[in-house]
């Protein structure tokens, strides 16, 4: 799995007003995806993608919080 994520993008928003008053306690919402590199580039159909479907769970949470 080394090489596997290209780039990870992070998205912070944060809600300051609503319906042009300020809010009591500010929110804060985040996203994160990863872009991967296709491990299956040049090989044709893939009828099974689930073994790199599990495999990718289990480092996707530490990279995106790393």
């Amino acid at each position: 799995m080394s090489g596997l994520v290209r780039k990870v993008v992070t998205v912070v928003d944060e809600v300051l007003l609503e319906l042009g008053r300020p809010v009591a306690t500010p929110v804060q919402r985040v996203a994160a995806a990863a872009v991967i590199r296709n491990p299956w580039a040049g090989r044709g159909f893939v009828a099974d993608l689930v073994p790199f479907r599990n495999a990718s769970l289990l480092v996707m949470p530490h990279t995106c919080t790393h």
